[in-house]
């Protein structure tokens, strides 16, 4: 019986020593965990709380994994010595090639932006992607190609604040009986099919709208006075009025909905420095000097 009472009491005392150990390692888990994967311990009278916000943790970490990627990305196109430019070089004179050299309004603005953020620059011709994916793959650092700003992609990629507005000059007849933009109240004037929606509708009100597919059509119809005057947009104006300098007037130059925007990576802090640039550029007149190279129409 005595010997039973003794086997007894060490079975028991072995048993409170394992108890004694398993609490012990596994507060030192705990403890440990709480340090790594914030968990959070604390206890009350009726035993011991382990609250935990594992579900948080993992999300946030998740979060953090991704917002780490991309500011590693990011952070390699502010700090690296050369930026990759990307550019559709087939739109004058924006951006285009002469004498195999990518040139242009666009161009000519990068450029500027780039030297005042005291880095190089290396322009890749890329052909027109509305989903931006070489940019958005990190082949690319930025993208200037006379984008449009559009706020359905700003879910996708990060817009300038504009550095161009297409304008639209209101064109007639050298001659014509109409000598000045007043006169041309409910008249009749021609615009391109695809630049109806750039003009306020408000201003076209104004007039007898005629629309016309293509540019040739278009002058066509003013020199056969089938209307009194025309809207083109600025490019398109420009080269029309200096190779006939003598043969249109214009009449008035008018903004449109249409600005252009230069296009970066979601999150990118290469926008905010070239926002900053931009507004240097404009304040010093150096833009303008740049916008009267390309579009200068009196010359």
């Amino acid at each position: 019986m005595k010997n039973n009472l003794i086997h007894r009491k060490i079975k028991v005392s072995i048993s409170s020593l394992a108890i004694f150990c398993i609490l012990f390692f596994s507060f030192a888990i705990l403890f440990f965990l709480s340090g790594c994967s914030k968990y959070k311990l604390g206890a009350d009278l009726e035993g011991i709380n382990i609250e935990t916000n594992t579900a948080d943790t993992i999300a946030e970490g998740i979060e953090n994994s991704i917002d780490s990627s991309s500011s590693d990305n990011d952070t390699l196109s502010v700090e690296k010595s050369t930026l990759i430019v990307g550019s559709d070089t087939t739109y004058p004179p924006f951006e285009f090639i002469q004498n195999s050299e990518i040139v242009g309004f666009d161009i000519d603005i990068i450029n500027e932006i780039v030297k005042r953020l005291d880095k190089q620059i290396e322009i890749i011709s890329i052909g027109w992607d509305p989903n931006f994916k070489m940019l958005r793959e990190g082949d690319l650092d930025l993208i200037i190609s006379a984008v449009p700003l559009n706020e359905e992609k700003e879910s996708i990629v990060d817009f300038s604040k504009p550095y161009f507005n297409m304008k639209y000059l209101l064109i007639s007849l050298v001659g014509s009986e109409i000598k000045i933009k007043e006169n041309l109240a409910g008249k009749k004037i021609g615009i391109l099919e695809l630049s109806e929606k750039c003009l306020d509708e408000g201003y076209l009100k104004k007039f007898e709208i005629m629309v016309y597919k293509d540019v040739m059509e278009l002058l066509g119809a003013l020199k056969n006075t089938e209307v009194d005057a025309v809207l083109l947009s600025l490019p398109i104006a420009v080269n029309l009025l200096k190779e006939n300098k003598d043969m249109y007037v214009v009449m008035e130059v008018i903004q449109s909905n249409k600005d252009f925007s230069i296009v970066f990576n979601k999150g990118s802090r290469l926008k905010n420095e070239v926002d900053r640039v931009i507004d240097e550029i404009v304040s010093d007149r150096i833009y303008d000097e740049i916008y009267n190279k390309w579009f200068n129409y009196n010359i």
